[in-house]
């Protein structure tokens, strides 16, 4: 009731509870500080009233002014106590609200504490990172190099810093970039670490994507240089059918076969010339294109006739099907859906002896500007 500011404690008491239990008893419930004033030193009490944890342990008889220093001293060491407690809650405060990882370990590596955003970067709860059930959260193809690295830097006692990965037992992965302090004790000697992990996820996918413009840098003037050769080439062939449609002696059969060639070739060079732009940075070219035609044309000149076990169905409406677009790339893709369309039906006929087919359709779009 009167919450008193430190409390004198006799071992033998009146009643079934003895000195011991009851500081013991205070201390947990009220924070109070006991000092024992007794005069029993026995080994048996003396080992009971330490687990109380008093702040002195005084025999009688005894010394005024010994009773009042032990007092003062009391008094001084539970202030600072407090002081302390307070400190750590507040340390604990600020870990746990922390916007970064905070850890502790000892000076094996055994994890000793983890907080909140640990947890969340790792998808573990805390019991589970305790000891060495950390490693689990390292991504499986980074945990020799973690290991590495502790081995040769942590037990040194250095600070050190290093990234690497944290996957979650859903699969989630996190970059993280590690710090890691050793904690000295007075005598400078290593108790352990405290370190910190930041998410830096998004400077990696940004430096992942800079390293991949400049694979597609170096693409595209590669590109450019095939193109600029493939151009050259093309021209020689075009040089040569130009003389060969001259002849007069030509067959019908043959002149429509150079007609196919002379097409194929300048979709060629249109492609080309894409690979050309496409090394300089440029736009496609866009148009107002009939896509019937388009597949009617492409269809025409590139698959003039297919083995007897193929089948190639049109299904495209008679007036024109307007949109914006570029003729060379959609004549590309519309090449390569056929093909592998092709190729991937092989598998199919060897196991059910079908015919392979290929439908293609095409719908009418309303407004060509939109689409």
């Amino acid at each position: 009731q009167i919450q008193p500011d430190l409390i004198l404690m006799d071992i033998r008491l009146s009643g079934e509870m003895d000195g011991v239990a009851a500081a013991d008893r205070i201390r947990s419930q009220y924070e109070i500080p006991v000092v024992f004033l007794t005069a029993y030193a026995d080994d048996e009490t003396i080992q009971r009233a330490k687990v109380t944890d008093p702040f002195g342990y005084i025999l009688k008889p005894f010394e005024p002014a010994k009773l009042r220093s032990s007092i003062e001293i009391a008094l001084y060491k539970h202030s600072m106590d407090k002081k302390l407690r307070a400190s750590e809650q507040r340390f604990r405060t600020l870990a746990a609200s922390a916007p970064v990882g905070i850890f502790e370990s000892d000076s094996q590596g055994n994890c000793t504490y983890v907080n909140k955003k640990w947890c969340q970067f790792a998808g573990i709860p805390s019991e589970e990172a305790m000891g060495d059930g950390w490693i689990t959260a390292v991504h499986p193809e980074d945990r020799d190099s973690c290991l590495e690295v502790w081995n040769n830097r942590a037990q040194v006692g250095d600070d050190f810093s290093m990234e690497f990965r944290l996957m979650t037992p859903g699969g989630k992965v996190t970059w993280v970039f590690l710090h890691l302090k050793p904690l000295l004790d007075e005598t400078n000697s290593n108790i352990g670490y405290i370190g910190t992990i930041t998410d830096i996820t998004s400077r990696k996918e940004f430096e992942e994507e800079r390293l991949t413009t400049k694979k597609l840098e170096s693409i595209g003037i590669l590109a450019g240089g095939i193109a600029h050769d493939f151009n050259n080439l093309l021209s020689v062939i075009t040089g040569n059918l130009s003389m060969l449609k001259l002849d007069t002696a030509l067959a019908p059969k043959q002149s429509v076969m150079l007609d196919h060639i002379e097409k194929a070739t300048t979709q060629a060079a249109e492609l080309a010339q894409k690979l050309i732009t496409f090394s300089k940075g440029g736009w496609l070219n866009k148009k107002k294109l009939d896509l019937s035609q388009i597949i009617g044309d492409t269809i025409h000149h590139f698959f003039p006739s297919l083995k007897e076990s193929s089948r190639l169905t049109l299904d495209i409406q008679h007036h024109p099907l307007f949109f914006i677009g570029d003729e060379t790339q959609l004549k590309q893709v519309l090449i390569n859906i056929i093909q592998n369309a092709s190729e991937a039906l092989k598998s199919k006929l060897i196991l059910s002896r079908n015919d392979r087919q290929i439908d293609i359709r095409a719908e009418y779009i309303d407004n060509p500007e939109e689409n």
